[in-house]
């Protein structure tokens, strides 16, 4: 989203690493993908973290709605490079 707003996609990581996101996953992880290294048809990983902590929440009867978003965007993404 970045790149097609004439944003360097390197600086939004740089930007959300070093301010709201200091973490080694964030920085390592979002690198990756502003370098395309990482192609969003690797996301089995992150997918399968993600419906965990759904079906942890589903257990207690917890809403997880940025967990729900977050799945869908990785499910849709899958296979894409």
């Amino acid at each position: 989203m970045a790149a097609k707003n004439g944003v360097d996609p390197k600086a939004v990581v740089d930007m959300l690493t070093q301010t709201l996101f200091p973490a080694p996953i964030y920085q390592s992880y979002g690198k990756r993908i502003a370098e395309a290294t990482a192609p969003f048809s690797q996301n089995a990983i992150p997918l399968k973290d993600v419906g965990l902590f759904k079906k942890t929440a589903q257990q207690v009867e917890s809403p997880t709605p940025i967990a729900s978003l977050l799945h869908y965007l990785l499910s849709s993404n899958e296979g894409r490079v």
